[in-house]
């Protein structure tokens, strides 16, 4: 996680801006091959994403494929 400090200049004050992750991502990827000849005419992959979170809003999903 990464904080933020922030300041204005010369007046001798900063803030501490704590972060902590909102939504978390979970990938994966997998083919149905183990090797792929010279002469191959396709094959097949499937990406998985799974999300999770506290109040994640519906549309999330949505946002992904994008």
């Amino acid at each position: 996680m990464t904080d933020i400090a922030v300041g204005a200049y010369k007046s001798g004050h900063a803030i501490v801006l704590k972060t902590r992750p909102i939504i978390r991502y979970d990938a994966s990827v997998t083919a149905n091959v183990t090797s792929i000849g010279y002469d191959a005419k396709g094959f097949n992959i499937t990406a998985c994403i799974a999300y999770r979170g506290k109040n994640v809003p519906p549309n999330v999903g949505k946002l992904i494929l994008l």
